[in-house]
This record gives C-alpha cells, sequence and structure tokens, in this order.
C-alpha cells in the first residue's frame, strides 16, 4: 500500500510540473497557423489585384481608342461620350473602376500616344491620337503585404495594354 501512494505521489508531481506546456504549445502553433493562414490570404489579395490591373488596363485602352482626335470636342468628365480623350481622362476613368482592396493612392496610370501605327510607320494626319494610331496605357499598382511585422514589404504590380484607335 505505501508503494502504491508513493507511486500516485510522484506521479502527481509528474503532471504538477507538466502544467502549462499545452498553452505554450497552442500559443506557438496557433502563431504558426494564424502566419500561414494570413499569408494565404495576401497572396489571393495579390493574384485579385493583378488580375483587376489587366482588366483596367484593357478597359482604359478601350476607352482612349473610342475617343480619338476625330471628335472635336474634349472630354469633360471621364462618363463624356463623343469626345477627345486625354491622359487625365483615361486616369479618372480607370480610376473610378477601382474596386474594394484596391488603394487608389497606390495605382497610377500613364497613357501614351506614341504617333504611330501598328505597323509603325508614322500617322499620316500628324495628329497621335488620330484614327489608325496606337495608343498604350499602363496601370502599375504599389502592393504592400498586410502583415504586420513584415517591414514595409511591398511589390510593384503593372499592366499594359495598347490598341489602334478607332474613332
Amino acid at each position: 500500500m505505501k508503494n502504491l501512494v508513493r507511486q500516485s505521489i510522484r506521479t502527481t508531481s509528474f503532471l504538477a510540473e507538466e502544467g502549462g506546456t499545452e498553452l505554450v504549445e497552442l500559443a506557438l502553433s496557433s502563431v504558426l497557423l494564424f502566419t500561414l493562414i494570413f499569408g494565404i490570404m495576401d497572396c489571393v489579395r495579390a493574384v485579385y489585384i493583378n488580375h483587376y490591373l489587366a482588366g483596367a488596363a484593357r478597359e482604359g485602352i478601350h476607352y482612349a481608342m473610342v475617343r480619338g482626335s476625330s471628335w472635336t470636342n474634349a472630354c469633360a468628365t471621364a462618363t463624356s461620350s463623343e469626345c477627345t480623350a486625354s491622359s487625365s481622362n483615361v486616369s479618372s476613368y480607370i480610376g473610378g473602376t477601382a474596386v474594394p482592396g484596391v488603394v487608389p493612392a497606390n495605382l497610377t496610370i500613364d497613357t501614351s500616344w506614341p504617333g504611330i501605327t501598328p505597323s509603325g510607320t508614322a500617322c499620316s494626319s500628324g495628329s497621335t491620337n488620330a484614327q489608325g494610331c496606337l495608343v498604350n496605357v499602363q496601370v502599375n499598382y504599389a502592393f504592400h503585404f498586410s502583415m504586420p511585422f513584415l517591414p514595409n514589404l511591398g511589390w510593384n504590380m503593372s499592366s499594359a495594354a495598347s490598341a489602334t484607335i478607332l474613332q
């Protein structure tokens, strides 16, 4: 009986020494688990924004290619039609299509009319945004990961599109 009591005391003291280890293990494994989960979410957000940039470049090129110099008046707003688009009009239009999760301050849009045709020859009308000339739109975004312990880790994303002006 004395041996049984001694063994019971040893088991109890052994368990008393192990108290709290499960809590420490849970805390450490939770940090790793949540880091993994939020890392995956940030990567998905990066793919989402990259997809938006590709669509925004296509939308901007479409906006610019149907608003060439064949129209007599300049576009007053980004939603104006039957007008000649400027670089600021294209930027306003693309900025207005920003989706949730895209910070407009991190978005830059560069629109250019190089004054050449798709074959590489100079535009015949002398105007860089005349019908048959090229227009280029490049959309850039400064992506920042939302992980708090990553020191300002960012990624510059961009998407470009080019098309022939139709009107």
